[in-house]
């Protein structure tokens, strides 16, 4: 890996960049950028797809091909409709001409190939081939394996390489730090806590120990296989709260997944019922037992939140992957499971983790409390396509987790009897599942904003050109700048069941809270560009460069606020007091650690894993969390 490594980080990062620059239709540069990444998360599946032979019936130069008879647009004519018609609809679905055009297309049923927001916003889109046909030849160069099974070719570039190469990518940290030791930190993370948990688990269980989980492995038996597949590993939850690309999640899936392998090796020798009915019942819901366990482990055990909707979308397509490989022809691909339940976008720091029903249900009725009646599964489950109206947090919540199963399900059940299409019924869900979270989310805001302006009494203190700060109230619209994530609300059941989750990990970013002068460039570049102001200047003589320009200005004082008001919170809040003292700089890993501590269950495991920038060359320290004592901490 160490030497496929650097050359893969620069080609990655060398595409992105000529698909961003392509995209002179998309006024933001960020959006150009998250859009460009879109493109790239796309080709490089179709890309695996076609290595594998799963597309155009075996051919291996499906897009070449398709890119020669659509040269000049290709984006247009062929990227598009083979995504959005294509892969993210059912073959009954399609257009009747689709596979005249574009041949055998398997249905993966996934967000990375639906309409995205940013295509939504840019209808007119435009992408030149040039950066295409750059990025398909570099593919056709490059040794891709996609599958498990395959022996690993020497230069050849699999998942768990090009896994780091994606992180190194988009890591908030040194990249010579994540070629030197991520990989070495990201061993010790699992093993500081995955290996524990199961080991503590299995002695809890049947009052056995092993010193290793090689131990364990060696003397697997009945009743410990029984232990793990019924009981230890249905109950094992992981997270990770700054997931970013999602490494260590697949690390973890990889080595859950191992867990799974040994017990399946058992199963399949033993004659234990309980052993054989788990057997039975993980074959008969995938087109093969290797899929079977790693979708189970994507929907039900693996989480990740992640402040970069761009960086979170990477995470899902490596989920993606590790399905489609597998399988071995793509007959044998179904549906994948929707991974955007599990793996979210929104600020972990910033949010509700135990969610006060009788606020949430008197939010927007006029000080009176909603009188909704409890939710029902029956008349959920018949009236799917037709919105409650749900007002309870209870009803929400359960109105939300029914959908969520039907979509998950892919809408096999209800297909045969409704008169609109499968897609038609699941596009439906979706937009369901969205108003309630949407709902939900506005309601939720308005609580966190009581806490900030009247519990904790908090104030805007906006930066101005001439040194001296402007104090307002805070607003509604403060709040929702901050993409508050609710922990409570999006994995309920993780909370109502088990108190957390059982596994709490994660790589924190470096430095401390405050203002990033890049960050602020970046985000507000066409007032700066507008101005004829640098990022050399601005950092030069930021007062200067406000005062050049009161737009520029009141952008600053709006972004600058932000970290003030938030560093009050955090001084403030009981979720955050043990750290947070004013006056005195917040590292972010502190505050991580602090969420980390809050997020697990009582006996569960938290590790953070903590660069230590002054030791050459970079290393990583892990620390062990203690569970938080007594869990009153509401956000």
């Amino acid at each position: 890996m160490e030497t496929l490594l650097p050359s893969l980080v620069s080609a990655l990062h060398g595409h992105h960049q000529r698909l961003t620059e392509s995209l002179s239709r998309i006024d933001w540069p960020r959006h150009r950028a998250w859009y460009g990444q879109v493109v790239l998360n796309r080709l490089m599946v179709l890309h695996l797809m076609q290595t594998a032979g799963f597309l155009g019936q075996g051919d291996r130069w499906y897009l070449h091909n398709q890119q020669q008879q659509h040269a000049g647009s290709f984006h247009a004519k062929v990227l598009l409709p083979l995504c959005h018609g294509g892969l993210s609809c059912p073959e009954g679905d399609r257009d009747a001409n689709f596979r005249q055009r574009f041949g055998a297309v398997p249905y993966l049923g996934c967000r990375l190939f639906r309409p995205h927001p940013l295509e939504r916003r840019y209808p007119d889109l435009h992408l030149e081939d040039e950066p295409l046909e750059a990025l398909l030849a570099w593919f056709a160069e490059t040794t891709w394996q996609l599958t498990d099974t395959t022996p690993p070719h020497p230069a050849g570039i699999t998942l768990p390489v090009l896994a780091a190469a994606l992180e190194a990518q988009y890591a908030p940290w040194d990249r010579a730090a994540i070629l030197e030791q991520a990989d070495r930190s990201l061993r010790e993370l699992c093993d500081r806590t995955l290996t524990p948990h199961i080991l503590t688990q299995i002695h809890t269980v049947t009052g056995r120990s092993f010193p290793s989980m090689s131990a364990l492995f060696a003397a697997l038996d009945d009743a410990l296989c029984v232990a793990l597949v019924t009981q230890i590993l249905p109950a094992t939850t992981v997270l990770d709260p700054a997931c970013g690309t999602g490494r260590w999640l697949m690390q973890m899936l990889a080595d859950l997944f191992e867990i799974y392998g040994a017990c399946v090796a058992h199963a399949q020798r033993s004659r234990h019922p309980a052993l054989r009915a788990w057997l039975r019942s993980r074959q008969s819901e995938a087109p093969n037992l290797a899929w079977s366990l790693k979708a189970h482990l994507l929907i039900h055990t693996l989480y990740g939140v992640d402040a970069s909707p761009e960086a979170v979308e990477i995470a899902q397509m490596q989920g993606v992957l590790a399905l489609l490989a597998t399988v071995t022809q793509a007959a044998d691909i179904v549906p994948l499971p929707p991974l955007e339940f599990n793996l979210l976008a929104g600020n972990a720091l910033v949010g509700l983790i135990r969610v006060d029903e009788a606020s949430f249900d008197q939010v927007g009725s006029r000080g009176t409390k909603a009188t909704a009646p409890k939710a029902d599964a029956t008349a959920l489950q018949g009236n799917l396509l037709q919105p409650l109206a749900a007002q309870t947090y209870q009803t929400t919540l359960a109105e939300k987790q029914i959908r969520i199963e039907h979509y998950r399900s892919q809408m096999r059940a209800i297909a045969a009897e409704a008169l609109v299409p499968p897609e038609a019924q699941m596009a439906l869900l979706r937009d369901r599942i969205e108003t309630l979270n949407h709902t939900a989310q506005h309601k939720l805001n308005q609580l966190l904003f009581n806490e900030f302006s009247l519990t904790l009494g908090i104030r805007a203190q906006e930066p101005q050109p001439t040194g001296r700060a402007r104090t307002r109230l805070l607003t509604l619209a403060d709040i929702e700048a901050l993409q508050p994530f609710h922990w409570g609300f999006y994995f309920h059941r993780v909370f109502d069941e088990a108190g957390g989750f059982a596994i709490v990990g994660t790589r924190a970013p470096q430095g401390t809270l405050g203002p990033n002068l890049e960050t602020f460039y970046n985000t507000y570049v066409t007032i700066f560009e507008r101005h004829g102001i640098s990022l050399a200047m601005f950092k030069k003589s930021r007062k200067a460069a406000l005062g050049q320009s009161p737009e520029l200005a009141a952008a600053w004082g709006h972004y600058a606020a932000q970290f003030a008001y938030l560093k009050t919170y955090f001084c403030r809040s009981d979720a955050y007091r043990a750290i947070a003292q004013t006056g005195r700089s917040l590292p972010w890993s502190a505050l991580y650690a602090q969420r980390c501590q809050h997020l697990t269950r009582p006996n569960g495991i938290a590790c953070i894993a903590e660069l230590e920038p002054d030791t050459k060359p970079p290393r990583w320290h892990i620390r062990p969390i203690l569970p938080a004592s007594g869990r009153t901490a509401k956000s």
